[in-house]
């Protein structure tokens, strides 16, 4: 993780981070994929202590998930009415923890709208954080991905409720 453009960034391509996907779903497995979180610059605080940045993105890459290859996810971390959360959750043993939080949304592979929630787990042993490499412990992405069932179903309530609609609104032109 470090600085960019007043923000932050990580990626799991280069620098100190470990952010290596483990899980996705139900399967397990050393190397899933790869996850990349940028954030906006810092609005509120300071790195140190704590505060908010503005949106960013969050993408994650997969080469080993039920056969699929590719980008899993790719969209947006944090908005306008829920800004990134940067939190200094204080000194565990020798380690000074933070945790950044934000909501997620975006497009799941194969086209569908989802959205969720993650939060993030970072460590630094030294001294509190002002910028530069930082170690990631841990992290959790959670996104809620319709099911084919659900949303064909919802299609239908839809189109059903069009469909009321606008004989009401013949049954109301035929009478006048």
């Amino acid at each position: 993780m470090g600085s960019a453009s007043g923000g932050l960034f990580m990626t799991g391509s280069g620098g100190s981070i470990a952010s290596t996907v483990m899980q996705i779903g139900g399967v397990q497995g050393s190397n899933l994929g790869t996850l990349t979180l940028t954030t906006g610059a810092l609005l509120t605080g300071t790195l140190a202590g704590g505060g908010t940045f503005a949106p960013g993105t969050l993408t994650i890459t997969t080469s080993g998930w039920n056969g699929f290859s590719g980008t899993l996810f790719s969209g947006s971390f944090g908005n306008a009415s829920s800004p990134i959360q940067w939190l200094f959750i204080g000194k565990v043993g020798s380690f000074f923890e933070y945790e950044l939080i934000g909501p997620v949304s975006g497009m799941w592979e194969g086209g569908a709208t989802v959205g969720g929630q993650t939060a993030q787990l970072f460590f630094n042993s030294r001294t509190k954080y002002n910028g530069g490499a930082i170690t990631l412990g841990s992290g959790t992405t959670g996104i809620v991905v319709p099911e084919p069932g659900t949303v064909g179903l919802m299609g239908t309530g839809l189109l059903g409720m069009g469909l009321l609609v606008r004989r009401k609104v013949k049954t109301g032109q035929n009478r006048s």
